[in-house]
C-alpha cells in the first residue's frame, strides 16, 4: 500500500514541475501572489466583490483576446490571474492581471 506522505510528496512535485514542456514552464515561476493580483484588480478598477480567482496560462492568441494589438510587445508571459467579481454598480467583470508584470491587467465587463 502506497503512504500518505508519498502520495503527498509525488502530487507536490507533479504540482510543481508540470506536465508542459521545460520552455513553458519557466514563464510561470516567481510571479506574483493571488492577494497582490486582488491588490491590483482592486485598485485599478471597481471591483467590490470577487466570487472567484484562479491562475491560468491562456491558450489562446493573446491578441484577438484583448483586442490589444500590442499585447505580445508588453506581456512576459501568457499567464493571468482571472479574478471574476461584481463592480460598485452590480455588474459582473473579470480582471486580468499578468502574473510577471502586475502593471499589465486588462478589465472585461460581462454582459
Amino acid at each position: 500500500m502506497i503512504s500518505k506522505k508519498w502520495t503527498m510528496t509525488m502530487l507536490l512535485i507533479l504540482a510543481l514541475t508540470g506536465c508542459s514542456n521545460l520552455k513553458k514552464q519557466g514563464d510561470v515561476v516567481g510571479g506574483i501572489s493571488d492577494n497582490e493580483a486582488l491588490k491590483v484588480a482592486k485598485e485599478k478598477t471597481e471591483i467590490t466583490k470577487v466570487k472567484s480567482e484562479e491562475l491560468k496560462n491562456l491558450e489562446v492568441d493573446l491578441d484577438k483576446f484583448f483586442d490589444d494589438p500590442k499585447l505580445m510587445e508588453k506581456s512576459p508571459c501568457p499567464v493571468y490571474w482571472i479574478i471574476k467579481g461584481i463592480d460598485k454598480e452590480g455588474k459582473s467583470l473579470t480582471v486580468y492581471v499578468n502574473y510577471k508584470k502586475p502593471s499589465i491587467y486588462y478589465v472585461k465587463n460581462e454582459r
